[in-house]
């Protein structure tokens, strides 16, 4: 499961680290821990955190700014589903048909350091990119990105720029689920059919409308303040990892807006948007959508795990494949 932990009470120093979760803390008494973890790893390596930030008695308040990664995608799908709602595209549109960048994308061959391409039988679709079933990875979850990356035939995910969408696909579209960049790629779709950038379309279309005023792929310079800082645990010493400080404030102002993870935001936001999942009826979009949105789209295959081959990048995504899990347009 996915733990998210908010205190508000006093500030004080304090940090617990080990490889399931980070802890982020700010000097003006905000917190924000995040934690990605397993039955097994919960007595052993969470209560004890717990335990200290109950004795420091660290807080968060609502104007806590966070860098939310990965739960950026669900916004991204949602408008992408605007879209599909004005008649622009549709679940079956082709990628290729909307970019032409696309439409040379071969499936990649690795045998020890040798490469192979081969081209694939069948089009990458709009619901294959929502559903994590187009056949596109991450670098720090498939051995074969990360060899393009680490020999410089593909551009960084790290690295500002759009390049690393002309990564190549694993296996056939629609043949299993691999968490990757088909969203980024959703993200780059919206400004191409929207001629807006991605922060611009999403500002017009979702947040002003619902009063999400703290979420944004730019960091206004008076909200500095408000942003968690990345805290490291090295040698029994609690300190700012500024070498990783100092990369993600550079990707705040990155010029691509990165739809599967570039956004900052705050819990009173995000719990807006979640909002639209409860109500029946919104302003932003149909229940049609939000039902596609939540129900299982991938149909007989299945969410595996998946260990992480970069480490400094991402832990593992350590499902417990004994539960059968699903993915939506947007949600596991």
């Amino acid at each position: 499961c996915r733990l998210y932990i908010f205190f508000l009470s006093d500030f004080a120093h304090i940090y617990y680290s080990n490889p399931y979760f980070t802890v982020s803390y700010i000097p003006t008494t905000k917190l924000f821990l995040s934690a990605k973890i397993s039955s097994e790893t919960l007595m052993s390596s969470v209560m004890p955190a717990l335990i200290l930030i109950f004795l420091f008695s660290i807080s968060l308040d609502e104007l806590s700014i966070v860098r939310i990664a990965s739960m950026t995608k669900p916004i991204t799908s949602l408008c992408i589903f605007q879209l599909i709602e004005q008649n622009l595209i549709s679940l079956e549109t082709n990628l290729q048909d909307i970019d032409k960048r696309f439409s040379d994308v071969k499936i990649i061959k690795k045998t020890d350091n040798k490469i192979n391409y081969i081209k694939p039988k069948s089009n990458i679709k709009i619901k294959h990119l929502l559903n994590h079933t187009s056949g596109y990875g991450y670098q720090f979850l498939n051995p074969e990105i990360k060899y393009l990356v680490d020999n410089k035939l593909l551009q960084d995910l790290k690295d500002d720029g759009a390049d690393f969408l002309d990564a190549p696909i694993l296996f056939e579209p629609g043949e299993r689920w691999n968490y990757g960049i088909g969203i980024d790629i959703l993200g780059y779709i919206i400004e191409k059919i929207s001629n807006k950038k991605l922060n611009e379309y999403m500002k017009e279309n979702l947040f002003n409308k619902l009063g999400m005023n703290n979420t944004t792929f730019h960091l206004d310079d008076t909200k500095f303040k408000d942003l968690a800082y990345v805290y490291n645990y090295t040698q029994d010493q609690i300190k700012i990892d500024q070498e990783r400080a100092d990369e993600q404030e550079n990707k705040i102002n990155k010029t691509f807006h990165a739809g599967g993870g570039g956004l900052l935001s705050t819990t009173q936001d995000y719990a807006k948007f979640m909002r639209l999942f409860l109500k029946e009826q919104n302003e932003i979009i149909s229940q049609e959508s939000i039902n596609l949105m939540k129900r299982n789209q991938i149909g007989s295959l299945e969410v595996k795990r998946m260990p992480s081959v970069d480490a400094e990048l991402s832990a593992s995504l350590d499902y417990d494949d004994n539960i059968e899990k699903k993915f939506g347009y947007g949600f596991i």
